[in-house]
């Protein structure tokens, strides 16, 4: 299938209400068409085409806390199963959280600050490898249940409410802040980056902790994807406002009404995100270096494709 931009404009304006839909899903207030059609349809078509007879495309989305990965691989999604009528699954690194007591095992075996979700080592990973592997490996009869985490409730959600997923899919696209991020080598002590690494590990236990545990399973789950696509923003502190805004943007409903009692303030926001510090600054300056897609998030969550595979010539540049 090689669709011109008209046939892409046509298809929006024909599915606009179960995009704005989906938007309103994901927390987009305002969605730029040309996002859609300069972004979104030119990747899916590249992995229209790449796309194996025997087995499932597995792509990665990497990017800050709100950099827009999730919602790139959603609209993807989206776009992969209504317009290039293609099997299409996507779930999430954040998906596959342990559960809250798990980690508060976690804080009393190894140390406080493992309690909250992010870092390397508060994943069940062989959950991740296992939901690949029956999705890669499915016929026609298969169901393969899709792990969902609630943020708002920080926890696991019951597997009764997880995506049954029928079959064996064309591509699987997963979404993670440091998806696809190689192992760290730590050449000398950690010290604190932080406020929270300065208050609570001094001595950069947590931390090395951390990179010890992306050092394991985290890279046999990473070795499964065939390519990777970068988001990249220009420094943490561009994380920290993205991060705050995704957050405002979660609500859970209560007796019909919008109650946004459980969502994380604006300093809960800030230290929350400085759990990913550390990480979050190799992930900035290693991924371009081997990513497949490296794209520059700016001002008003603008996207431009930076660089791409030498076969990926689709430029639409429609405004």
């Amino acid at each position: 299938m090689n669709p011109t931009p008209d046939d892409i404009i046509e298809f929006i304006y024909n599915n606009k209400t179960a995009i704005s839909e989906l938007g309103s899903d994901l927390g987009v207030k305002k969605l730029d068409k040309g996002y859609l059609i300069n972004i979104i349809a030119p990747i899916c078509q590249f992995f229209s085409i790449k796309r194996k007879p025997d087995k499932p495309i597995i792509v990665s989305f990497t990017g800050g806390q709100g950099s827009g990965k999730t919602t790139m691989a959603k609209y993807a999604t989206f776009f992969l199963k209504k317009f290039f009528h293609l099997r299409t699954i996507s779930f999430s690194l954040d998906d596959i959280y342990l559960s809250k007591n798990k980690r508060e095992k976690l804080a009393k075996d190894i140390h406080p600050l493992c309690k909250t979700r992010g870092v390397p080592g508060t994943h069940d990973v062989k959950l991740g490898i296992d939901t690949i592997l029956s999705l890669v490996n499915a016929n026609d009869n298969t169901k393969t249940d899709i792990p969902s985490f609630s943020k708002l409730n920080d926890d696991v959600l019951p597997r009764s409410a997880w995506e049954r997923y029928n079959g064996k899919p064309d591509i699987i696209l997963f979404d993670g802040w440091c998806s696809g991020l190689r192992p760290i080598e730590v050449k000398e002590s950690l010290h604190p980056i932080n406020r929270l690494e300065r208050k609570f590990d001094q001595k950069g236990i947590w931390a090395e902790w951390s990179y010890k545990q992306l050092s394991g399973k985290y890279q046999d789950l990473f070795g499964m994807f065939d390519y990777l696509i970068f988001i990249a923003l220009d420094n943490m502190k561009t994380v920290f406002e993205s991060r705050w805004l995704q957050e405002k943007s979660l609500l859970i409903k209560k007796d019909g009404m919008h109650e946004p009692s459980k969502r994380m303030t604006k300093d809960q926001v800030y230290d929350f995100v400085m759990h990913f510090e550390r990480i979050s600054m190799h992930v900035f300056e290693e991924l371009p270096k081997y990513s497949d897609f490296v794209l520059k998030r700016e001002k008003d969550f603008y996207y431009k494709i930076v660089e791409a595979p030498n076969e990926f010539d689709y430029n639409y540049d429609i405004k």
